[in-house]
């Protein structure tokens, strides 16, 4: 789709189908470029038995390693 050359400095007002099209692909676009965090091991192997990550300390950090407490 040309369009799409135009990034965000245009907005498809119609006709719905072209407008749809272009709202999918920015969505597909925005789910490649997303930046996610790599879990830690400990919340790999707590997603991985069922369980949801947690934090028994608010997630405070060692200063000098960055570990968590």
């Amino acid at each position: 789709m040309d369009i799409l050359k135009f990034g965000a400095d245009v907005e498809v007002l119609g006709p719905a189908d072209l407008r749809k099209r272009v709202a999918d692909e920015a969505a597909r676009m925005t789910r490649m470029y997303a930046v996610t965090t790599k879990p830690d091991r400990k919340s790999r192997l707590n997603a991985s038995a069922g369980n949801a990550p947690t934090e028994s300390n608010g997630g405070e950090r060692d200063r000098d390693s960055g570990k968590r407490l």
